[in-house]
């Protein structure tokens, strides 16, 4: 005999499981959006401070012609940012970094014409010790009068030394071996060269020759963009 349904038979549990699975699947259609929306917002955290006060000065660069005493304080920025834990982001850091190594060929451009100053005065200075020398009676032991160092030291300070110290310290932190580098080590060195000149350990045509093989290799000055977009600030940060 076949069974017959019993109106007693309690439909409300039924109907009421039919619900919660309904509701429960629901709510598993709707949560990926909810994580998705949480990791969305996660990735992109709003940068540090500093850095927003950086990429600003960055982004605000004259560059025609750049602004090299305004780059040189970047550059020095970048690296007391860099030494904060806490500041960059690796990506920010990368991002940061692209864009002056950029910047930096007018520095290096700029450090080869005054290396070339330099050392054009150090010839001047060179050519008056060796005719002082010529009618002493023990050149090599010869005193160099305070005069001629005074004046050499008066003249060089006035025409590069602080800017080619700035952009040394700049253009040794490049890649090391490239060209950039290579013009800051020039730089970096500049006031042992011209030592090393003056009391002959030095030939002056050789460091002249090095130095217009280094100034050869370097790229030429390219427009960069310093747009702030590496950075995530706030539009009044």
């Amino acid at each position: 005999m076949s069974k017959i349904f019993s109106p007693r038979r309690p439909i409300l549990p039924a109907l009421m499981g039919f619900v919660v699975l309904f509701a429960l699947t629901g709510c598993d259609k709707t949560a990926p959006q909810g994580i998705q929306t949480v990791s969305e917002s996660a990735a992109a955290p709003l940068s540090d401070a500093r850095v927003c006060n950086f990429a600003q000065r960055l982004a605000a660069l004259p560059q025609q012609p750049v602004d090299t005493a305004e780059l040189r304080y970047l550059n020095e920025q970048w690296r007391e940012l860099n030494r904060t834990d806490d500041a960059f982001s690796i990506a920010e850091a990368a991002a940061s970094r692209a864009i002056l190594s950029a910047l930096n060929i007018e520095l290096a451009h700029e450090s080869a014409q005054l290396i070339e100053q330099a050392i054009e005065i150090t010839s001047e200075t060179y050519e008056q010790i060796e005719g002082l020398r010529r009618y002493a009676s023990d050149p090599d032991n010869m005193k160099v009068p305070d005069s001629i160092t005074r004046t050499l030291v008066n003249r060089l300070n006035d025409c590069c030394l602080n800017q080619l110290n700035g952009n040394a310290t700049a253009l040794v932190r490049e890649e090391k071996y490239s060209p950039l580098y290579n013009i800051g080590s020039i730089a970096y060195f500049i006031n042992r060269d011209v030592n090393q000149i003056l009391r002959n350990e030095l030939e002056l045509d050789s460091y002249r020759a090095s130095l217009a093989a280094a100034k050869a290799a370097l790229p030429a000055p390219q427009n960069v963009s310093t747009a702030a977009t590496w950075a995530q600030c706030k539009p009044d940060a």
